[in-house]
Parts: C-alpha cells; structure tokens; sequence
C-alpha cells in the first residue's frame, strides 16, 4: 500500500459520505487489493463502518 496515497484518503474522507473500493480505485489509480486494504485500515481507525445495505459501501464516521 503507497503511504502518500493513504494519506491523501484519510485526508478526503471526512468530506464524504460514504466510500467504496471502487471508488478509492478509480479516485486514487490503485489496484482491488491496495483499495481493501486501505478500506480495512480505515476501519480500524474507526474513520468507516460496513453500510449494511449493500456490503460494498462503508459509512464514514462523522
């Protein structure tokens, strides 16, 4: 995982809603895997939380 590119997440985050892998894919060019694994960072942060709905989105935490 590029650390400049995580940043740069962490530091859009809050002016979001909502955030998805794909989302994170397209917005920052990094693969499937880089995108979950900064997802699951996030996460652990308590920065997101799983969007039951779908499973595919996360909620960001305000």
């Amino acid at each position: 995982m590029d650390i400049s590119k995580y940043a740069m997440l962490k530091a859009i985050v809050p002016q979001k809603d909502f955030v998805s892998v794909s989302q994170i894919k397209s917005e920052l060019n990094v693969t499937n895997q880089e995108a979950e694994e900064m997802i699951s960072n996030l996460a652990q942060e308590g920065m997101v939380e799983s969007y039951p709905v779908d499973g595919l989105h996360f909620r960001v935490i305000k």
